[in-house]
C-alpha cells in the first residue's frame, strides 16, 4: 500500500515538472498495452 502511494506521489510530482514528457509517455505506454492486448484477443478468435 505504502508503495502504491509512494509511486502516486512521484508521479503527481514529476508531473508537475515533466508535464508534456510525462503525458507521451503514458500515452506510449497505453497506446502499445492496447495494441498488444488487442493483437491478442484477435489472435485467439
Amino acid at each position: 500500500m505504502h508503495r502504491i502511494l509512494g509511486i502516486l506521489f512521484f508521479s503527481f510530482f514529476f508531473l508537475r515538472y515533466w508535464v508534456q514528457f510525462e503525458f507521451l509517455l503514458y500515452f506510449a505506454v497505453f497506446y502499445v498495452t492496447g495494441y498488444i492486448c488487442f493483437t491478442i484477443s484477435v489472435s485467439r478468435v
